[in-house]
C-alpha cells in the first residue's frame, strides 16, 4: 500500500466513516421513539382465543360454503380435540424478507434450510413462497391469491410498495386453499419482514372478513424479524427511498403500532401456534456496511420461546439461514413464555440456527 493510499485511509476515509456512524446513532437516538418490547401487553390465552374456542369467528358455516363453493364443496375441520402434535411430517412454508429491488431468489434465501431439513429426516413437504414480481425459484407466488384480497390494502402488486397487510392476506388464503380447508396444519418460518407477514396473517384472520375463516399453524419461527419495529432514521429513506414496506416497519407506523398493541402472540386454529423468535447480539441498526435487526426488536413480541445468539457465531442478518451444523455448542441467552424482550437464562449447549429451527417446528420447544 502506497504512502498516499495510507494517508487517504487514515485521515479521510476512516474519519468519514466514523462521522457517519456517529450521525446515525445520534439520529436514531433523538429522532425516533425508543424500541420497546412486548412487556406488559396482554395476549389471549389458548383457551380464550376465538380460533381455539370454536375455530369459527367472523364466518358462519353457510358463508364459508358459499364463498368456497367453487374451490371445495366441503371443509374438513381441524382436529380440536388434542394438543400439540410433535411430528416431522408437517408441511413447512418459508417466507422470505424485504428486498430493496423487489425481487428475491427463494433458493438463495431458503435452499440451504430446505436441504438441511430434508437431510435431517424431515418428511413433510417444504414450500418456498414469494410475493415480489421479480422473485425466482419459488414454489408458489402469493400474488396468485390476490383476487381474494382486492378490498384489503391492495395496490402496487409485487413491489416493495405493496402493503405488508395485503401480502399477509395472500399468505392466509394460500394456507387456507392448500392446507387448512383440508384439515392440515402447517409450520411457518419467516426471515426478517417475512416474520411480520406471518404475524399479521395470524393476527388479522379471526377478525377481518377479507381473510379466510381460520388458518391452522402449529409453529411459527422467525429469524431477525423486527417485531418491535425499526427506528425512524434509516427505516425508509435510507433503505428504499420511502417505499411503503420500509415505512410500515418503522416503530411509529400504524402497522407496527397495531401489532404492538394488539398482535402479541397471535394464534392459529385448533391447538394454537407455538412461536419461536431468534435474534443475534451481533446484529445492529448502526452497522453501515451490513445493517441488521437489533436483537431487542427480533425478540420484541410475546412468545413461548426467545433466543439471542451470542458471539460466536455472531450471525449477521442473513447468517442464520446458512449454518448447517448439527452441534449443540452455542452460547445463547433465552427465555420461555416471555412478555418482554429480555432473555434471562443462559446456555452454552444450544443448537445452531437451522438445527434450532428444526427442533422448534418438530416439537413444542426452542
Amino acid at each position: 500500500m502506497s504512502q498516499k493510499t495510507r494517508f487517504w485511509l487514515r485521515f479521510v476515509v476512516l474519519p468519514l466513516i466514523g462521522i457517519i456512524s456517529i450521525f446515525a446513532v445520534v439520529a436514531v437516538t433523538f429522532l425516533s421513539p425508543a424500541i420497546t418490547g412486548a412487556q406488559g401487553l396482554t395476549t389471549p390465552s389458548r383457551t380464550t382465543h376465538p380460533h381455539v374456542a370454536s375455530a369459527r369467528n367472523h364466518y358462519s358455516d353457510t358463508q364459508v360454503a358459499a364463498r368456497l363453493a367453487t374451490i371445495h364443496t366441503s371443509v374438513i375441520p381441524l382436529d380440536l380435540s388434542g394438543g400439540y402434535v410433535a411430528s416431522t411430517s408437517w408441511p413447512v412454508i418459508f417466507v422470505h424478507g424485504f428486498s430493496q429491488q423487489s425481487k428475491s431468489d427463494c433458493n438463495s434465501s431458503w435452499g440451504t434450510a430446505k436441504s438441511f431439513l430434508q437431510n435431517n429426516g424431515w418428511h413433510g413437504a417444504i414450500y418456498k413462497v414469494g410475493y415480489y414480481g421479480g422473485d425466482t425459484n419459488c414454489d408458489a407466488a402469493l400474488g396468485s391469491y390476490a383476487s381474494n384480497c382486492t378490498g384489503y390494502n391492495a395496490g402496487n402488486q409485487g413491489t416493495n410498495n405493496e402493503d405488508i397487510r395485503h401480502i399477509a392476506c395472500e399468505l392466509a388464503w394460500y394456507i387456507w386453499d392448500n392446507f387448512t380447508q383440508y384439515g392440515k396444519n402447517v409450520q411457518l418460518v419467516g426471515h426478517s419482514m417475512g416474520g411480520l407477514i406471518i404475524r399479521w396473517a395470524l393476527y388479522a384472520t379471526p377478525f377481518d372478513i377479507n381473510l379466510p375463516p381460520y388458518i391452522g399453524v402449529q409453529d411459527a419461527v422467525t429469524f431477525a424479524t423486527p417485531h418491535a419495529g425499526i427506528p425512524i432514521a434509516g427505516a425508509a429513506f435510507f433503505i428504499c427511498g420511502e417505499c411503503r414496506q420500509a415505512q410500515e416497519m418503522r416503530n411509529n407506523n400504524a402497522f407496527m403500532v397495531e401489532l404492538t398493541n394488539n398482535g402479541q402472540n397471535p394464534q392459529g386454529a385448533g391447538w394454537g401456534t407455538d412461536w419461536s423468535l431468534y435474534g443475534s447480539s451481533c446484529e445492529s441498526w448502526f452497522n453501515i456496511f451490513d445493517p441488521g435487526v437489533d436483537w431487542h426488536s427480533s425478540l420484541g413480541m410475546y412468545s413461548e420461546h426467545k433466543v439471542e445468539f451470542l458471539n460466536p457465531p455472531c450471525y449477521d442478518h442473513g447468517g442464520y439461514l446458512g449454518d448447517t451444523s448439527n452441534s449443540q455448542n452455542l452460547k445463547v441467552d433465552w427465555s420461555s413464555n416471555s412478555g418482554s424482550d429480555s432473555v434471562g437464562n443462559t446456555s452454552s449447549t444450544w443448537a445452531h440456527s437451522l438445527r434450532a429451527m428444526e427442533q422448534a417446528i418438530s416439537s413444542a420447544s426452542n
